[in-house]
């Protein structure tokens, strides 16, 4: 009886420990997929912010810039803002422009102004060069952390490699200031980001990093102006967006950001026979925002 008893003590024992060890498991398997999924969401965005800024792209309706001018035009410009809201505030100003004249009038300081972003009133389509180069190094100081996190699930070797080499195309190009190549290149860097989450995330979930990959080679392909491979590639993103349409169980937990997207990927296809560099900025603009959204 004292065996069979000893024996019954050892096997719970045994199975507590095969409990404990399973559950240790899954959490270090769930940690490991949550990860992973932020780093590559940190990916996503960053190449989009790069993609972006090559056309002065913005999600925010203002941006705040900051600008540096001399002491006297700041003092002059505070002046005449005074002025319009009332006489007294002018006689200050002037008193305190009196004072200042032995001072120095060289000095620089900051002031920011806030400005409306917008795609139409661009007078140029110079990108953001100094910005850019500071983002593409970014994500080479995240990267070797993401190699080991994406070997750990199996992540084809290969799809590791040749974001790598990507990724050392794309800086080539903007290091030398080349929009064409560093936005083609950057939407090939992109194209990895389904296949980063295809292991740690659903079907569906996937399927929106391929439509936007779909419109992010067509934006790059509108760089090139080639029209044909834009409306090739937005067919590509139509097909994939009709799958998740599909998805009932999806669809229903997430109608709103669905449709939403389905309406705005539809309003930029038909929007594609009038070749409008613009017009094509603003509704991809507004396709991304919702594809964000997620």
């Amino acid at each position: 009886m004292k065996k069979k008893y000893s024996v019954l003590i050892l096997f719970t024992i045994f199975l507590e420990i095969l409990l404990l060890t399973g559950c240790g498991q899954n959490n270090d398997e769930d940690n490991l997929r949550k990860k992973i999924l932020a780093e590559v969401e940190y990916l996503d965005s960053t190449i989009t912010s790069i993609l972006n800024r090559m056309n002065h792209i913005s999600f925010q309706n203002y941006t705040v810039s900051i600008k540096q001018v001399n002491e006297e035009e700041s003092s002059e410009t505070g002046t005449q803002e005074g002025s319009q809201s009332g006489g007294s505030t002018t006689q200050g100003s002037e008193d305190g422009g009196s004072k200042g004249e032995s001072g120095n009038k060289n000095e620089k300081i900051n002031v920011s102004e806030m400005t409306r972003s917008s795609i139409l009133n661009q007078e140029e389509k110079t990108p953001e060069w100094e910005l850019i180069k500071g983002e593409i190094e970014d994500i080479y100081t995240s990267w070797n952390t993401v190699i080991i996190d994406l070997n750990k699930i199996g992540v084809n070797n290969y799809d590791i490699l040749d974001f790598s080499k990507t990724l050392d195309n794309a800086t080539i190009a903007i290091k030398n200031e080349d929009k064409i190549v560093a936005t083609a290149e950057m939407a090939k860097l992109y194209t990895y980001i389904p296949k980063y989450i295809e292991k740690v995330t659903e079907e569906s979930q996937k399927n929106l990093k391929e439509v936007k990959s779909s419109l992010i080679n067509a934006y790059a392909a509108v760089e090139e102006n080639n029209w044909t491979k834009v409306n090739e590639e937005l067919k590509t993103g139509e097909e994939i967006l009709s799958r998740i349409m599909n998805n009932t169980n999806f669809v229903n937990e997430h109608s709103f950001n669905v449709n939403k997207i389905y309406v705005t990927f539809s309003e930029l296809q038909n929007s594609i026979s009038l070749q409008d560099k613009d017009v094509f900025y603003l509704k991809y603009r507004d396709t991304v925002k919702e594809l964000d959204a997620f």
